[in-house]
């Protein structure tokens, strides 16, 4: 009994802060790493570059000159650990030299050959040229696949009682609606699997109120893009113009099974028909909204995680 009693008083206490949580700036092959209180996050994300990750629980940053820089002003003053070293500068090799010949060559004689592409590489660039077209239309044409595919599941539910088939669920009674809704939500935040995740969904209704859910979370998660980069009062910058700058920064994880900046640039989108909603049918909004709760749960972990005291989860 003692001892359940000592137990029970140790997690209540409350979680460190300020100068009882060390600071700990380290790195690792690929980045820089900041240990650092949830309470102080503010500190570590005003930094461009920044993501939380949730399995290491460390701000990550990457290795550039700009983000040790930054890291050294902000950190190494009250550090408990500051080990980190600036990144070695890529120094661009001289030109090759000229050849003396060319030199001595007669004016208008003279063509440099190396300025003139050749009918092979001509090809290959339009060859190249071509399988991006194909990519980019393969992208559009899954986005729209999806799409496509939910919404005649959602479009069925919204059919009169009469003409629905047995077993199907009916939305338009609230009650169904409700229960759709705690479904999908739980889903979601098992698939993202983030703590932070299920703190933003708490309060918000992907099923009842989708336009307000895709809306905030969307201007939220730009205003998160924007830090990330390091562009905040920058507004002429577009949603696409955050993404690209961050994929081409090799900020967003492009791979086989999770390609962030395709994902992103379709739940921009989505978000983009609740912001014009020509003919916008409930079942497409569901549909919509549906598929914008379970991109954000896929890349949630790198676009949006925060680190989050004890007592916020529910």
């Amino acid at each position: 009994m003692c001892g359940a009693g000592i137990t029970a008083s140790w997690r209540a206490m409350p979680f460190p802060r300020g100068n009882f949580f060390p600071i700990e700036v380290t790195e690792t092959e690929k980045d820089y790493e900041v240990k650092i209180a949830p309470g102080e996050k503010e500190r570590a994300k005003k930094i461009p570059g920044r993501r939380w990750d949730p399995q290491r629980t460390r701000w990550v940053y990457p290795k550039t000159t700009a983000c040790y820089r930054r890291l050294s002003r902000e950190f190494q003053r009250d550090a408990a650990i500051f080990k980190i070293r600036k990144p070695p500068i890529k120094r661009t090799p001289p030109p090759a030299p000229v050849d003396a010949r060319q030199d001595e060559s007669i004016p208008g004689e003279h063509q440099d050959k190396s300025k003139k592409p050749s009918l092979s590489s001509v090809r290959d660039r339009l060859e190249g040229l071509d399988e991006s077209v194909k990519t980019i239309l393969s992208i559009v044409n899954n986005v729209e696949k999806s799409a496509r595919q939910t919404q005649s599941l959602v479009e069925d539910a919204y059919l009169p009682s009469e003409t629905r088939a047995d077993g199907d669920i009916d939305l338009t009674e609230r009650t169904n609606l409700k229960n759709l809704e705690a479904m999908l939500k739980e889903l979601a935040c098992q698939v993202s699997g983030d703590p932070s995740f299920r703190i933003w969904m708490r309060d918000l209704e992907p099923v009842l109120n989708s336009d307000r859910f895709v809306m905030s979370t969307h201007n939220e998660l730009s205003n998160n893009l924007r830090q990330m980069v390091g562009i905040i009062d920058s507004p002429r910058f577009s949603f696409p113009d955050i993404v690209s700058r961050l994929r081409s920064q090799h900020l967003l994880p492009v791979t086989r099974d999770l390609n962030v900046p395709q994902m992103l640039m379709a739940m921009n989108h989505h978000r983009n028909r609740f912001a014009h909603p020509v003919e916008f049918s409930d079942a497409d909004r569901l549909t919509r909204s549906i598929i914008y709760l379970f991109n954000l749960a896929l890349v949630w972990n790198h676009v949006a995680s925060e680190p989050i005291d004890d007592d916020n989860l529910f």
